[in-house]
C-alpha cells in the first residue's frame, strides 16, 4: 500500500496574492448535493428513487491569532466592500500524491464573517468564514518559486540581514536577524525584499514585485525578541503558489 496518512500542519490560504499568517482551525469546504426523492405506482418493489438535486460547498473556516495587522484588517474591509476574490487552500508541501502531485483548491467567494475574538482567558483570535461563488476546483502543480539568487533581505542602512538556513529552492522557511541596541540610530526599523523568480508574479506582503526589485520598506518590531513575518508568493496561471515566509527577528546587537 503506497497511500499513507499525511500531516495538515502547514496548510496555508491566500486571497489573490496575500497569504495569511498563524493560521489555524481550518475547514476545507464540503461539497454536499441535494437529494429528490421521486415515487411512482410502478417502482421495482415499492421502493421510491432518488436523483441529485443542486450541488452546494459550505463557507471556508479559518482562525488567525489577530496582531492587528494590515492584512488581518483589510479582511474586515473586504467584508463590508462585499469583495470577491480568488481565494486558494494550499496543502503542506511536504504533501505529494502517489502520482507525485501536489493538492491545492481554488475558488471565487467573499468574507461571510470575519471578528476578532477576545474572551479574556486566550490569545485573540480573528475568525473568519468565507462564502463560495460556483465551483472549487482541485490543483495538482505548483509554480516554479523563486530561482537565481532567491532573496535577499537588506534594513534601512543598507545592511545585508544573513537568512538561516541558506535560500535555497526546496526551503520554504526562514529567519534572519535584525540589528538592535539601546541607541537611537543604530536600530533596524524597516527592511526591504528583492525577490528574484525567472516566471510567475510575486507578492511580498500582498504587494506584486517585479523580479529583482526591491519591495517597499517594510516595518519590523523594535523590541528585543520581536518576530515580523514576512510572506514571499509567487503565483502562475493554474497553478498552486509556492510560499515562502521570513521571520526578522530583532536582535539584541548594534550595527557593526
Amino acid at each position: 500500500m503506497t497511500d499513507q496518512a499525511v500531516s495538515s500542519l502547514g496548510v496555508q490560504i491566500l486571497a489573490d496574492g496575500q497569504v495569511y499568517g498563524e493560521i489555524f482551525d481550518v475547514s476545507v469546504p464540503k461539497l454536499s448535493i441535494d437529494k429528490k426523492e421521486y415515487k411512482n405506482q410502478n417502482a421495482a418493489g415499492g421502493i421510491s428513487g432518488q436523483v441529485a438535486g443542486w450541488a452546494k460547498l459550505d463557507d471556508l473556516k479559518f482562525k488567525i491569532n489577530y496582531t492587528g495587522s494590515v492584512s488581518q484588517r483589510a479582511l474586515m474591509t473586504d467584508a463590508y466592500a462585499r469583495t470577491k476574490r480568488l481565494w486558494t487552500i494550499v496543502m503542506p508541501e511536504t504533501f505529494v500524491a502517489s502520482d507525485g502531485s501536489s493538492d491545492g483548491f481554488t475558488f471565487t467567494g467573499f468574507i461571510s464573517e470575519v471578528g476578532p475574538k477576545a474572551d479574556g482567558e486566550s490569545v485573540i483570535e480573528q475568525e473568519i468564514s468565507v462564502a463560495v461563488d460556483g465551483k472549487m476546483t482541485p490543483v495538482t502543480v505548483r509554480a516554479a518559486g523563486l530561482t537565481g539568487a532567491f532573496f535577499t533581505v537588506v534594513d534601512d542602512d543598507v545592511h545585508t540581514l544573513t537568512p538561516v538556513p541558506a535560500a535555497a529552492a526546496a526551503v520554504y522557511d526562514y529567519t534572519c536577524t535584525a540589528f538592535h541596541s539601546g541607541t537611537a540610530g543604530l536600530n533596524t526599523t524597516t527592511v526591504v525584499i528583492t525577490p528574484t523568480a525567472a516566471v510567475g508574479t510575486i507578492y511580498v506582503n500582498g504587494t506584486v514585485v517585479a523580479s529583482a526589485a526591491p519591495s517597499g520598506a517594510i516595518s519590523i518590531g523594535q523590541n528585543i525578541g520581536d518576530q515580523t513575518m514576512i510572506s514571499i508568493v509567487v503565483t502562475a496561471p493554474s497553478k498552486l503558489p509556492k510560499i515562502y515566509w521570513i521571520r526578522v527577528v530583532t536582535g539584541s546587537a548594534a550595527y557593526a
